[in-house]
């Protein structure tokens, strides 16, 4: 079998054959991505996950921002003045109303966050990560701004608005770094999914600020100074270093040195000294660069025909298949980025769209994510014991992200939504033994399972398009599966309300109900993808073979 290297990387099997990424490049130097600056691979990671960083939504650690409302008084509108109860503590509810209130504040952010990936996966595939990057980071610092102006911290509809239709167009861009490393995409993803996820700790430094100052300027000085500062200076690495267009996975992998060019020795005299006149050396170079594609386009067929008679080695046999048609894409256009004003494009879009691999990946994440935002929101109910250091719990428990991710690269995207179903599903188990609510033990348990699985839930939608279809409409379509698996969860507010009703344990009962329901889901993505992948090698075998027909 055949080797190829990939950039970076050490020599790896991969589908038997050597890819090269653009047919109208004829050095090394145009055929690979282009980096800022020249900046290294590795380099570009590290300011990518500064950016992930300071960019990261601020709902990702609930607990200290619930206290800061509370304390505040921020949604005690909500209660008729005979039900409030100032004997509590400052930082719990004073009636029943203002706790929900501040769950479902919870949920509609959330909601918000993944309901404008739609507008940021569009801008993405239109305009490029860098130009997305900017809007996200600038609209960002706006909101941020806008909260400090705000009469309370994060009050302000406009600036909570504002904030969460600017997280997903800030993050997005950076997703195009993990085709640098097309061994390691998903690790990649969860490496920066790991560093977002820690801006958890921007939540406990307005807490601590807010508590321990008797004045809410200080809080909103902190809002001034991390939007100008932090956010800023995300404004400025998203102008610097981040690329107009997407990196692509072809452009890539190494591009193939032991080609022979022919002409080389050809084109000199006996001697070995030129003798042609200029009109004669453009046209020899002519001839030279003509040959030279020819042999390159031969090679890239040749390679083609072999992958497509091959078995697979790849873990993720639909991953494999939409590499090889990355690779007849770049054969033909030079590249996989779709073009705006192509029908052929916005047709291909349509049928990933209203693909059953699509949109079974849509219901299953719509289940997860309100099973989820319900445990998150009324945590409080469910783990009474261990909801106070959750706050510390989400954030260590952000750690094993990058092993989820590398788990994904070395077993398939399905191995890892399954092991994040279950950890969700045992949370909830574990948080009903023996009783409701469980033994502060099984609540700590019950706390950590759900934080180890919690930052992988949106970053699984990444890994699963990028594993599941072509590069060319990765944005749009992670954006409009984030967006459909976003709105249902406006479930879970009802779900909150019913809990105060009927109980928070029948709540349970039909979060564990619903995360069977997607375990089995999971199960008919694993057949629906098998057959994907099989039905598109099919189609290239088909196109393969209508084009080595002889013309009539």
């Amino acid at each position: 079998m055949a080797r190829w290297t990939l950039q970076g990387d050490s020599d790896v099997s991969l589908v038997g054959s050597r890819v090269v990424s653009s047919l109208q490049c004829e050095t090394l130097s145009i055929v690979q991505n282009k980096t800022p600056l020249r900046l290294s691979r590795e380099c570009l990671l590290c300011i990518f996950c500064v950016y992930a960083f300071l960019t990261g939504p601020f709902y990702f650690n609930w607990a200290p921002v619930s206290y800061v409302f509370l304390a505040a008084g921020f949604f005690r509108g909500a209660c008729d003045s005979g039900e409030l109860d100032y004997s509590k503590p400052a930082d719990e509810p004073k009636c029943q109303d203002e706790e929900i209130a501040v769950h479902e504040f919870f949920i509609i952010s959330m909601m918000c966050d993944m309901c404008f990936s739609l507008l940021a996966g569009l801008l993405l595939d239109s305009v490029g990560p860098k130009v997305t990057a900017v809007i996200g980071s600038t609209t960002l610092a706006v909101s941020w701004f806008l909260s400090g102006a705000s009469k309370h911290l994060q009050k302000s509809g406009a600036a909570t608005i504002v904030m969460s239709a600017s997280l997903s167009a800030a993050f997005l861009p950076c997703l195009s770094i993990a085709n640098l490393f097309p061994n390691a995409r998903n690790s990649v993803i969860g490496l920066l999914t790991f560093f977002r996820y820690l801006s958890g700790t921007v939540p406990l430094v307005l807490k601590t600020v807010f508590f321990e100052s008797d004045s809410v300027e200080d809080t909103r000085s902190v809002a001034y100074t991390y939007g100008t500062l932090c956010i800023g200076s995300c404004v400025f690495m998203a102008a610097c270093f981040f690329p107009y267009q997407k990196w692509q996975r072809v452009r890539a992998l190494e591009y193939p040195r032991d080609i022979e060019t022919p002409g080389a020795a050809e084109d000199l005299p006996p001697s070995g000294i030129p003798t042609e006149t200029p009109d004669a050396r453009n046209s020899s170079d002519t001839e030279v660069t003509t040959r030279r594609r020819g042999s390159i386009v031969k090679w890239c067929h040749n390679s083609i025909r072999r992958c497509l008679s091959a078995p697979s080695h790849s873990v993720d046999s639909l991953d494999a298949a939409n590499l090889r048609c990355d690779i007849l894409q770049t054969i033909e256009r030079g590249t996989t980025e779709a073009r705006l004003l192509s029908w052929n494009d916005w047709r291909a879009f349509f049928l990933d769209a209203s693909s059953s691999v699509f949109i079974f990946l849509c219901l299953f994440e719509a289940l997860l994510l309100i099973s989820e935002s319900f445990f998150k929101a009324a945590g409080r109910r469910i783990i009474p014991q261990a909801y106070e250091t959750s706050e510390a719990i989400n954030i260590l428990a952000a750690f094993p992200v990058p092993l989820i991710g590398f788990l994904a690269d070395k077993r398939g995207i399905i191995a890892s939504m399954c092991i994040v179903n279950v950890f969700v599903l045992l949370a909830f188990i574990v948080s009903i033994i023996p009783q409701f609510p469980a033994i502060s033990v099984c609540q700590y348990l019950a706390s950590i399972t759900m934080a180890v699985a919690a930052p992988f839930f949106v970053t699984q939608i990444y890994c699963y398009i990028l594993q599941s279809f072509q590069e060319a409409h990765m944005g749009k379509l992670i954006g409009l599966a984030s967006f459909i698996a976003g709105l249902p969860m406006v479930a879970a507010i009802f779900m909150v309300r019913a809990g105060f009703q009927k109980g928070f344990f029948d709540m349970v009962i039909i979060c564990i109900s619903l995360l069977g329901a997607s375990l089995f889901l999971l199960g008919v993505i694993v057949i629906l993808r098998m057959r994907r992948a099989a039905k598109v090698l099919a189609k290239l075998r088909q196109e393969r073979s209508l084009q080595e027909l002889p013309p009539i």
